[in-house]
């Protein structure tokens, strides 16, 4: 598939929102922010598509993100993640 330079733009342009997006996850201060904001994140990139699976598994995914206990497994998986990032790995 050839792609032109006027596709490419179009695609980025299309594309954009998600990196604001993605930088809204990095800068937010606490893990329910970060949650939020991959919420809101996976509802961009939702909306990009015409199928109904992505829109129930993500209206599935809020529900339990949202609840105390989806809280506390994210807060978990955000610590471990930062946790790995910041062990250094020697080759």
């Amino acid at each position: 598939m050839v792609t032109t330079v006027g596709d490419k733009i179009r695609q980025l342009v299309e594309w954009a929102p998600a990196l604001s997006l993605v930088s809204a996850i990095s800068a937010a201060t606490t893990a329910k922010e970060q949650a939020e904001g991959v919420l809101n994140l996976m509802q961009f990139v939702s909306a990009k598509t015409a199928t109904p699976v992505d829109d129930d598994l993500l209206e599935r995914f809020e529900a339990v993100l949202l609840s105390p206990q989806g809280q506390e497994l994210f807060d978990y998986v955000v610590k471990l993640v930062t946790a790995v990032a910041e062990t250094e790995i020697e080759v």
